[in-house]
């Protein structure tokens, strides 16, 4: 799901410790915020643990990651400490 300069991505997680985490998905959250200044990047990343609403289908649907309001669950996405995202969002 991409809005502007905004990404989330979702995906399953098939092995995972402590075990009882492999019933959930990873929703990432990415924010491109421009080119790096002086090679230090400021776009950011971060990650919720959701139940897997699809756990029949892999890969999961749209639908995990256009359902859920990122606000709640990321309070706080970090800085990257190198490298540089691109985020296009088709009109």
């Amino acid at each position: 799901m991409v809005n502007r300069n905004r990404a989330r991505l979702v995906y399953p997680l098939k092995r995972a410790t402590p075990e009882a985490n492999e019933a959930l998905e990873v929703l990432i959250f990415l924010e491109d915020k421009g080119p790096p200044e002086n090679g230090d990047s400021k776009d950011t990343i971060g990650f919720a643990l959701l139940p897997d609403e699809t756990p029949f289908q892999d890969p999961p649907s749209e639908q995990d990651s256009e359902c859920v309001d990122p606000e709640p669950l990321v309070p706080t996405l970090v800085e990257l400490q190198k490298g540089d995202l691109t985020i296009h969002d088709n009109p």
